[in-house]
């Protein structure tokens, strides 16, 4: 897979949260959250316009493009640096409460649940990560994330995410990481399994 990765700015900001609206268009844990299917395509890319200016404002949005356009994108926080500070957790709490204010005690019930599990301070937080779905099987999502986990393994840093989806496993396994828990959300929601990575060694010389 050839295609570059590069920083998001302001100018492609909104191509990036389509982009990634539609890579989690079945997400487990978005659809769960925007349960009603006829009215989640617009919320999903709210949420994720969202999190892409997060990302940004933390300096660690990157995205895959191509002549067609975005493929992919992988949002990070830097150790001891919140991603999702008070701003985003407003800012999250409206798209949330618009889509469906009756379910929204129920939907942040299950991510607190999440949170919990977050380790402490110290290492990069992997928030998201998505390839459209024409993308997929053409190693999309590892180049995305070796622009950080390179660094991480540079600089021993270790790296922390939650996989939404139990088929992403083995690829986030093949990467190092190992699932350190199981969190069931409420209400029939998705199984949620935080995984940890510790810093591969770099070779001698």
């Amino acid at each position: 897979m050839s295609s570059p990765t590069r920083l998001v700015r302001a100018a492609s900001a909104a191509e990036v949260a389509a982009a990634l609206g539609r890579a989690f268009a079945d997400d487990p844990l978005l659809t769960w959250v925007f349960a009603d299917p006829g009215n989640r395509e617009g919320p999903v890319r709210a949420w994720m316009a969202v999190v892409v200016e997060a990302a940004r404002r933390r300096g660690h949005a990157h995205a895959a493009v191509a002549a067609t356009g975005t493929l992919g994108a992988a949002l990070w926080s830097p150790p001891d640096v919140e991603f999702y500070d008070r701003r985003t957790g407003e800012q999250l709490d409206e798209v949330v409460r618009g889509a469906d204010g009756a379910r929204a005690d129920t939907v942040w019930e299950g991510l607190l649940a999440i949170a919990e599990h977050h380790p402490p301070d110290g290492h990069f937080y992997l928030s998201h990560v998505g390839v459209v779905p024409e993308a997929r099987g053409r190693g999309v999502g590892e180049v995305l994330l070796r622009r950080v986990l390179d660094v991480c393994d540079a600089e021993g840093l270790p790296a922390y995410l939650e996989s939404s989806s139990a088929r992403n496993v083995p690829f986030y396994e093949r990467l190092g990481f190992a699932v350190t828990a199981e969190v069931p959300l409420p209400h029939g929601g998705p199984v949620i399994r935080p995984m940890w990575r510790e810093p591969r060694a770099q070779p001698a010389g």
